[in-house]
């Protein structure tokens, strides 16, 4: 039975400790001066947004793609109830409560040159789960959908059956707000899944099964470069190891198969603390302060927009559904 859209709280583990005082694993020397965000979490199911059903896919996929809308943050804190502009730079609403008029950004790209975002593509990437096209799984939170017209390039209408009051949280970036390549899915069909294509701060570069998936930061992301350089999203299936991977330096971040109490109390002892926002589909993010501060989109959170150093623990602090304003 498919699940309704919800917003659920996911877990950030932020490790305080000192800078400089846990070192990395030594890099090859080719490597040494790129700024590489080591993660360790389970392998996604796909990386196709509309098709995992795994939080840890939905994790990766928000350094891929973007919404028409993301959530707002205010005071450095998440706000589910509020939205403000992503992919969309505007919209409109007409009297009657049915009609969402929504403008786009212009010129924003996509990812291995397949071309600037226009309204055919969030067409597309809505209609494909509305149509239930296969390994799609969040069509019904778009059920109240009764037609999507591209007016222009720049202009998407969309007719609703009835007034919705969260409609605008359905366009967030996840599960079923994510915008993907028409051409990009058109073009390689079921390969889509492992070579994903979006507008995000980080594109897909390659996939090793059961060992890595490599991205790389997009030049042409609309809201300026991401400072990190990669990001090493490592198949680590045991929380046991991904925690001793994080004291060690090994990894920056990992996401746990499950929060329990000896989990939360070896954590503790790291010196680490948990820190409870959401929505996501993850249960949980854990990072520690890197050595070199980090500057702007490290990870798809806002902190450190305009340029200030941040360590990799105080970057996470901001949602990881944000975008650096441009």
């Amino acid at each position: 039975m498919a699940r309704p859209i919800r917003l659920c709280l996911f877990l950030f583990l932020v490790l305080v400790a000192a800078l400089g005082t846990a070192g990395f694993v030594a890099p090859p020397a080719a490597e040494a001066q790129k700024k590489v965000l080591n993660i360790a979490a389970k392998e996604p199911d796909t990386l196709d947004p509309h098709s995992s059903t795994l939080g840890q896919s939905q994790a990766i996929a928000r350094f891929m793609f973007r919404g028409l809308t993301r959530f707002a943050i205010k005071d450095g804190k998440v706000t589910t109830a509020e939205v403000e502009p992503d992919l969309a730079e505007s919209w409109t609403l007409s009297p009657e409560g049915t009609i969402w008029t929504l403008r786009l950004r212009k010129g924003v790209q996509f990812h291995k040159g397949y071309g600037e975002l226009t309204a055919e593509d969030v067409k597309f990437s809505f209609e494909r789960q509305i149509n239930k096209a296969p390994g799609t799984r969040y069509g019904v939170n778009l059920d109240v959908i009764k037609s999507i017209e591209a007016v222009n390039p720049y202009t998407v209408q969309i007719a609703l059956k009835s007034f919705d009051p969260i409609f605008l949280l359905r366009m967030v970036g996840y599960q079923q707000g994510y915008i993907i390549s028409k051409k990009a899915a058109e073009k390689l069909g079921d390969q889509f899944k492992w070579s994903p294509v979006g507008t995000g701060p980080f594109y897909f570069e390659r996939h090793s099964p059961r060992e890595k998936i490599v991205l790389k930061a997009f030049d042409k992301f609309y809201a300026g470069r991401p400072q990190i350089d990669e990001v090493h999203w490592y198949d680590v299936p045991e929380d046991a190891t991904k925690l001793i991977g994080l004291e060690k330096g090994t990894f920056d971040l990992l996401y746990p198969e499950a929060v329990t109490a000896d989990f939360a109390d070896q954590v503790k002892k790291m010196g680490a603390v948990i820190d409870r926002r959401g929505p996501g589909g993850a249960p949980s993010v854990h990072a520690r302060d890197r050595p070199q501060g980090h500057q702007g989109d490290d990870v798809p959170g806002r902190a450190g927009a305009r340029g200030d150093e941040l360590s990799a623990g105080r970057l996470l602090r901001a949602h990881p559904d944000g975008v650096p304003a441009p």
